[in-house]
């Protein structure tokens, strides 16, 4: 995170350009290209007209160079856009002088500084975004009085804790909230570095895409969106990272993976979660979305974490006595809400793999593959030589035979968890620097 003198610290992602083997932690690991096409197709605005009904309300307002320029100006450290309602009460929250007790002869002489110091404190440039403030505002009102932000592919995960109100949930109440979590994150930064990068190279071909869809903007820069999405406060147990290659769900991690949940544990728990995930991809994410390999995050809505391990099979049974074997029900069932989808993101090193690494699931890949010659090939001879054994088969529900191809990690035990990847960004830039 960017700190108040406004130096950077930012650990840069790896930088993925066009070709297959790239450096993945200590293994030289085989990933798909990454080209302009794949970054569109991962960008919020690309993806969100698809899944509306299935991913959480969200506006998107376009962002024009002059915000762009704001949130890359490290001149003067963290400022706020002057045009924002009542800057200086805010500005108070964020400071530390509540801490010591008011002398009124020292706040006297501090005003008249500050007024004396007003034009040197105004010597960087300053920004004023009135419209963009005004959509911010509408946004609140229409999304219930709380949001959170994100840019096309990014949220500000690293600067959540600098809110005044605590939550530490990226929970934004007005508009100096975004701004503030937007201008400290290197997260975002991220994302404007990636934009920049997509007016400079033009996009390549790629097996992964439809050259239909993607022929009319082969050569176009992506658009910078800032997107305000309707906040609710997700149980962090319930979040899933689902990796995609070739159109196959290979594996799923638990978002979370800082943290122990024991309801998640059980194998009939794992089994019924991945389960609904290879379900919810089949019948809905593989047949929107363009890409063949990509990373897609959802979240199940059902609080299946209030439940004990006991309460398992109740809920299992609730599940597939509503899961109808027929796509259409199934359709039907999804559409009630149980899963949501979060992101989507380019299969890619710079992308965190949660409990996999990249080599594992390269080697889970390739897996994949062997059982599907395997299985085309016991297909055709069933079909040379005609099926055996007795002519009444008993077909097993789709979502049990899917959740047997699919890896589901969850931290196994309380004495086992990785570390918040952005702890350090709450720690001063002078102390790291120290070390």
């Amino acid at each position: 995170m960017r700190n108040i003198n406004g130096e950077d610290h930012r650990t840069d992602p790896v930088d993925d350009e066009e070709g297959i083997d790239r450096l993945c932690g200590d293994q030289l690991t085989e990933l798909p290209g990454l080209d302009l096409r794949v970054l569109k197709a991962c960008s919020f605005q690309s993806w969100f007209k698809d899944f509306r009904q299935h991913t959480i309300d969200s506006t998107v307002i376009e962002l024009n160079q002059e915000f762009v320029k704001y949130l890359l100006d490290q001149s003067n450290g963290i400022h706020l856009p002057l045009d924002v309602e009542d800057l200086n009460s805010y500005e108070s929250q964020l400071s530390d002088d509540s801490d010591v007790e008011d002398d009124p002869q020292s706040s006297k002489i501090d005003t008249d500084d500050e007024d004396e110091d007003e034009d040197e404190d105004r010597s960087f440039k300053v920004y004023k975004f009135p419209e963009l403030s005004s959509q911010i505002r509408n946004a609140l009102i229409d999304h219930g009085g709380s949001i959170f932000p994100k840019l096309n592919w990014s949220a500000p995960q690293d600067s959540k804790f600098l809110l005044p109100s605590g939550d530490g949930a990226l929970r934004c109440k007005s508009v100096e909230d975004v701004y503030l979590l937007l201008k400290a994150s290197d997260c975002i930064y991220h994302d404007l570095d990636l934009i920049q990068k997509s007016k400079t190279h033009e996009a390549g071909t790629s097996r992964d895409l439809s050259e239909e869809r993607f022929k009319d903007e082969r050569n176009d820069s992506i658009q910078p969106v800032l997107v305000l999405r309707r906040w609710s406060n997700l149980n962090p147990s319930n979040e899933f990272r689902c990796f995609v290659r070739d159109k196959k769900l290979i594996g799923i991690s638990a978002r979370c993976t800082t943290n122990h949940f024991e309801f998640l544990v059980s194998d009939e728990t794992k089994r019924l979660v991945a389960g609904l995930i290879s379900d919810f991809f089949e019948l809905i994410i593989v047949e929107n979305f363009i890409l063949s390999d990509y990373i897609f995050d959802v979240y199940i809505t059902n609080p299946i974490s209030s439940l004990s391990i006991t309460q398992t099979q109740p809920i299992r049974q609730i599940y597939s006595n509503s899961i109808d074997s027929k796509r259409l029900h199934k359709r039907k069932f999804f559409k009630k809400g149980l899963i949501k989808v979060i992101d989507f993101n380019p299969f890619a090193s710079f992308i965190d793999p949660c409990l996999f690494d990249y080599h594992e699931l390269n080697q889970l890949y390739h897996s994949s593959l062997t059982k599907r010659s395997k299985s085309n090939g016991s297909r055709c001879a069933d079909e040379f030589y005609g099926a055996s054994g007795n002519a009444k088969v008993e077909q097993q529900e789709d979502y049990d035979c899917a959740s047997d191809e699919v890896l589901l990690k969850v931290v196994e035990n309380s004495g086992f968890s990785y570390k918040n990847k952005f702890s350090s960004s709450q720690v001063p830039y002078e102390l790291i620097k120290q070390q």
